[in-house]
């Protein structure tokens, strides 16, 4: 029996979200899968707590939606397999939606916009093009758009090394094991704000590839017969954005808008 359906109508009223089941409160605790080492979205505090600016929006969606929810911290590649598995019931870690993702899960609406890009030392020849990565070695995150990228446009073309802990794909770069890395825009930012600005930069232009990469927005991600919980997060995104909430808490970590496209 599914866990949601007490929460399968909800309104929204002065960006407040109101549950109107008679169950309201007393659900399940919603688990939600996330990842402990992509700062500034996710990470683990010293207390080993996760914190992040995904953290602080979900706990603010769940508060909106009236649901109880805890984090699971897991790798990367394990989340949506785990979410199939019903080890968890949501996941909110940068998921970029996609025709394969979508495939295989439910996404809410959209949380944030993220575009990839190439990030590499300063003088090099390497831009968005395949081709100025002949012969090179490039980094990318293991089971990401990025790594699905790079398998239809690198193949045969460069080296390419996938990584499961993205600090230690930044760190390759750093010690020049790498030639470049392919990432998403917010990740590169926070790379050369803490130092790498002087010896490397952002190369080229924005990947576009809409078939591979999507549009660039990330959302929750589901199974897709928990209808009734994917309409209670879509109307908590809807209303946190909607009242300043999420801009005020992006505003907290970067100096661009996230907001989805």
């Amino acid at each position: 029996m599914k866990t949601w359906l007490w929460a399968a109508l909800l309104i929204v009223e002065a960006a407040t979200l109101q549950c109107t089941s008679a169950q309201a409160g007393t659900a399940d605790i919603v688990r939600i899968g996330t990842l402990a080492n992509y700062p500034p979205f996710e990470y683990s505090s010293s207390s080993g707590s996760p914190k992040g600016m995904e953290i602080e929006l979900g706990n603010r969606y769940c508060a909106v939606a009236h649901l109880q929810c805890t984090w699971v911290t897991l790798p990367f590649i394990e989340l949506i397999p785990s979410l199939l598995d019903h080890k968890v019931d949501a996941v909110l870690a940068q998921l970029t939606v996609t025709a394969a993702r979508s495939a295989k899960v439910s996404f809410t609406a959209p949380v944030t916009y993220n575009s990839v890009v190439v990030l590499g030392p300063k003088g090099s020849a390497i831009t968005e093009d395949p081709q100025t990565m002949r012969g090179k070695t490039i980094g990318v995150g293991a089971d990401s758009v990025e790594a699905a990228w790079a398998e239809v446009h690198l193949k045969g073309i460069a080296t390419v090394r996938s990584y499961d802990d993205g600090a230690k794909e930044l760190q390759d770069l750093r010690d020049h094991k790498l030639d470049a890395v392919i990432t998403d825009q917010p990740a590169g930012y926070v790379f050369l704000r803490e130092g790498g600005k002087f010896d490397f930069t952002f190369l080229g232009q924005p990947l576009d590839d809409p078939m591979i990469l999507g549009a660039g927005n990330t959302a929750m991600a589901l199974r897709k017969d928990d209808v009734a919980l994917r309409e209670a997060f879509d109307a908590a995104i809807n209303a946190v954005r909607e009242d300043g909430t999420f801009e005020k808490v992006s505003a907290m970590y970067f100096p661009f808008s996230m907001q989805p496209k």
